[in-house]
């Protein structure tokens, strides 16, 4: 299990105070866990798309005037 860095959870939300950062994860609908000293912590699987295959085969090209 990973969680996000300081840096890391800091770029998600654009908060560095924990209270900020649960409120912007609140918005955003990812879930994440205080520790006992109030620092937001998220695992890396629970944030939405990541682990997530894309939906559109990369491999084609878009062909103009087709």
């Amino acid at each position: 299990m990973k969680f996000l860095s300081s840096r890391e959870l800091q770029e998600l939300t654009g908060k560095s105070h924990s209270s900020a950062q649960a409120r912007a994860l609140n918005e955003m609908g990812i879930d994440f866990r205080k520790r006992p000293d109030g620092k937001v912590i998220v695992v890396d699987a629970d944030l939405p798309l990541r682990n997530r295959a894309p939906t559109h085969n990369t491999d084609e090209a878009f062909v103009f005037g087709s």
